[in-house]
């Protein structure tokens, strides 16, 4: 392994961060990489997922439903992320109605949270809220 995984410097991508097509698998994968941006090129991290219908993060991180998205998953999900052993980590899921989901994607280092929110799906930019317990959320 590569040093410490960076939560900032790892990568969010797949079709699962963008608008969702009804009845289509969604494929979400995390490459995790180094505070030097290079991929750790290992597994052993603990990655977990959480799709939720479309919705915006209030001050006590709480999600707030946006518009009409409530038709896109039935159910929240929240699962661990799969472990492919070398440094990727994907997720499929199934979305019921077309539209949008918020994707949050959660890193568990040595029995902490580490948490950065974000309103774009490329985590560009400055995170829209941080915390101490790391999280990317992603409306797509």
């Amino acid at each position: 392994m590569l040093g410490a995984i960076s939560p900032t410097h790892s990568t969010i991508e797949g079709d699962g961060v963008v608008p969702t097509i009804a009845k289509k698998a969604h494929t979400v994968k995390v490459t995790a990489k180094n505070y030097s941006r290079v991929d750790i090129g290992t597994g052993g991290a603990v990655f977990y997922i959480q799709v939720t219908n479309h919705c915006t993060f209030t001050s006590n991180f709480e999600c707030t439903a946006v518009g009409s998205a409530e038709t896109t998953i039935h159910t929240d999900i929240f699962q661990q992320m799969t472990d492919n052993g070398d440094g990727t980590y994907t997720y499929d899921y199934i979305a019921e109605g077309d539209g949008k989901v918020t994707i949050v994607v959660i890193l568990m280092n040595q029995g902490m949270i580490y948490s950065q929110y974000w309103t774009s799906n490329g985590l560009s930019g400055t995170p829209a809220l941080t915390t101490y317990a790391t999280r990317y959320i992603f409306n797509s």
